[in-house]
């Protein structure tokens, strides 16, 4: 099934350059806050930051944003691998960080929804083309990513996008439709 990102939506793998125009971004957003980038999320970003400026970038895993209307909404770390008892690969997403705002101001599902739904979309489009994978696993590393990510998945399998979705331990498991 053919998926296609929300308008104004894009899904891309992060240079150093791009990332440079995320720090930016989040470092601006942080301030609007009255809150220091640095201390956001400091290792997350510090280890995107490297995955990020390697060059040649590594075909098994970067770090992927997603934009909307140019502002960077959230980042994720994706590994493409062989996993035991599985044919084929897989696309791990490791983690996910989302922008500041969503840690500082009030968290409205209306406004953080259509990233998750972009979000999911792109880690799909990723899957069945730069990093063909057959299966994809989300790292849950929360109860609240678990009910978001699996109710998510859970949609995307009505509509025919994924089959086969399911929760193992702190992992949510899909295979691609």
């Amino acid at each position: 099934m053919e998926l296609y990102l929300p308008p104004g939506m894009i899904f891309t793998r992060l240079t150093a350059a791009a990332f440079a125009e995320l720090e930016q971004q989040w470092t601006d957003e942080c301030a609007s806050f009255g809150e220091d980038f640095s201390q956001f999320a400091a290792p997350s970003i510090e280890h995107a930051k490297k995955i990020a400026s390697e060059q040649p970038a590594d075909p098994r895993y970067g770090i992927f944003a997603l934009q909307h209307d140019g502002k960077h909404e959230i980042i994720v770390h994706l590994n493409r691998a062989s996993l035991p008892g599985t044919t084929g690969h897989t696309l791990r997403v490791n983690w996910a960080l989302a922008a500041p705002r969503y840690d500082f101001a009030p968290l409205v599902a209306d406004e953080i929804g259509p990233s998750v739904v972009g979000l999911f979309i792109g880690i799909l489009q990723t899957a069945q083309t730069t990093m063909g994978s057959r299966y994809v696993k989300v790292h849950l590393g929360s109860m609240p990513d678990r009910s978001i990510f699996s109710g998510m998945a859970h949609g995307l399998a009505g509509v025919g996008a994924a089959t086969d979705v399911s929760v193992r331990g702190n992992w949510l498991h899909l295979t691609i439709g």
